[in-house]
């Protein structure tokens, strides 16, 4: 989750993304409490959040450690309203603070969803037991 803060770019590795709500579109993330850059994003007029690719785990890394520069050696994008991407990465949301709850050690931020980029021809990562992890299809499509 990104922003130009004070005109430099800003983010996290946000925990837990989840989809909310169809309408209005919502989505939400979880953020630990000891952050301290979700304080500064928070002051954002739009977040971008960057769903990853494959080729993203040392950005996944750098993005959660508490290096003071976090974007040295990633390729970002920036729109008209500040919001930060990824470039290549499988998604792009456009979001802005809906609603935020402070929950056990974790603040659970709910963004209503703006625009969306879709990158089809690239596959998502996941974190799943300490590693990432590729998605990739398989079969049919099961919706249909």
């Amino acid at each position: 989750m990104c922003a130009v803060i004070d005109g430099e770019p800003a983010g996290i590795a946000a925990s837990s993304f989840v989809s909310v709500s169809l309408e209005p579109a919502l989505v939400s993330v979880c953020v630990a409490l000891t952050s301290t850059t979700w304080p500064l994003l928070r002051r954002a007029q739009s977040l971008g959040l960057s769903v990853l690719a494959d080729a993203h785990a040392s950005t996944a890394r750098a993005l959660a450690s508490r290096v003071p520069d976090r974007f040295a050696g990633i390729d970002w994008v920036r729109d008209s309203s500040g919001a930060v991407f990824i470039a290549g990465a499988a998604l792009w949301l456009n979001c802005s603070i809906y609603e935020q709850v402070r929950a056990g050690d974790h603040e659970i931020a709910v963004l209503t969803v703006n625009r969306i980029k879709m990158h089809s021809s690239v596959s998502p990562i996941v974190f799943h037991d300490s590693q990432f992890h590729r998605m990739a299809r398989s079969g049919p499509n099961l919706s249909s």
